[in-house]
């Protein structure tokens, strides 16, 4: 694994921040979390059985090692990954009652095998489908956010004894005075789509085979109504069935699902009871907007549910939630 990072800062007037930074990995040999079958028949054999299936009606007998079942390579460390990534950062260190700080990073992430945990779950184990051709396993990879945008910020709310909206009962001030409002927004784009055939055709016993692609999966209209984006998410008539004994064209990757966009608010009251002492008191908003996150399309062809959205992204809040509580602190 090789890392490369360069960072460039500079500090304005008003405490205010500016980050430019770059950011390389370059993984090498990295291993897999699954078993490769090797035992898949040869390209020239596989030819042989196309030509004339009724001589072959033990295809077994094709295979490299035709007495076992299947021979598999054990998380083998085949594994290639690039990550290119450009942040810029603008903070607002605490000052006049308020902070902020902005991140926004634009990258690109490729790989040749999938992750134990990814963010896309693409479908099956979609990086093994032709053991003779690794070149064809080379797409973006299930964590490859292209555009990410992170903001969070803190506002002591201008009302009390000296404030802005000044207050001068002190019974007053300790009810309505020393509030604060912090908040935190995520939006990044959704992750690539991998297509993966659910009936493996090519007669070859490989780990897997992916459809043809016929057309443009992403030629639909963006301005298309949520229950019709819900229900055929990208173009599903841009891929068909790929001939017996042959593997389909589809590249791993092709389009985007859905992106993110999600919310928390906070409201904070700090009562000092003596000396360090004190209760704090929070009223928190997960999902404050109340935003419905979707997870991404179903993209294993041949399934009656091909193209259509039916679960939330994993990790979020589904709907908003609200949580009241209180800290003792001493």
């Amino acid at each position: 694994m090789y890392q490369i990072h360069a960072d460039v800062q500079h500090e304005f007037k008003g405490n205010l921040l500016v980050n430019i930074s770059y950011a390389g990995t370059f993984g090498h040999h990295l291993p897999s979390p699954f078993a490769e079958s090797i035992n898949q028949i040869t390209p020239g054999n596989l030819a042989l059985l196309a030509a004339s299936p009724s001589s072959y009606p033990k295809p077994q007998v094709l295979r490299p090692f035709p007495q076992f079942s299947n021979v598999q390579q054990l998380y083998p460390d085949i594994g290639e990954s690039r990550y290119n990534g450009g942040n810029i950062g603008l903070q607002k260190r605490f000052s006049h009652g308020f902070q902020y700080q902005i991140n926004y990073t634009y990258s690109k992430f490729i790989d040749n095998e999938e992750s134990r945990s990814e963010l896309a779950g693409y479908p099956g184990t979609d990086t093994y489908t032709d053991y003779y051709n690794p070149k064809d396993r080379f797409g973006l990879s299930g964590n490859d956010v292209r555009q990410r945008l992170i903001a969070n910020g803190v506002l002591d709310l201008p009302i009390g004894h000296g404030k802005l909206v000044n207050i001068d009962s002190s019974w007053l001030d300790e009810v309505v005075g020393g509030w604060s409002v912090s908040g935190l927004t995520e939006v990044h784009s959704g992750t690539a789509l991998s297509p993966l055939d659910a009936t493996n055709n090519t007669g070859s016993y490989s780990d897997g085979v992916r459809p043809n692609l016929t057309g443009n999966p992403n030629d639909l209209a963006s301005g298309r109504s949520k229950a019709a984006r819900i229900a055929q998410w990208f173009d599903t008539s841009a891929f068909a069935q790929n001939p017996a004994y042959t593997f389909g064209n589809a590249p791993r990757t092709f389009g985007r699902g859905p992106a993110l966009l999600t919310t928390d608010l906070t409201l904070l009251k700090r009562v000092r009871v003596h000396r360090e002492q004190g209760v704090e008191f929070r009223v928190e908003a997960f999902n404050a907007f109340n935003h419905a996150n979707f997870g991404n399309p179903n993209t294993s062809w041949g399934s009656a549910n091909f193209g259509k959205i039916s679960s939330l992204q994993s990790g979020t809040t589904s709907s908003r939630t609200l949580q009241l509580a209180a800290h003792y602190t001493f």
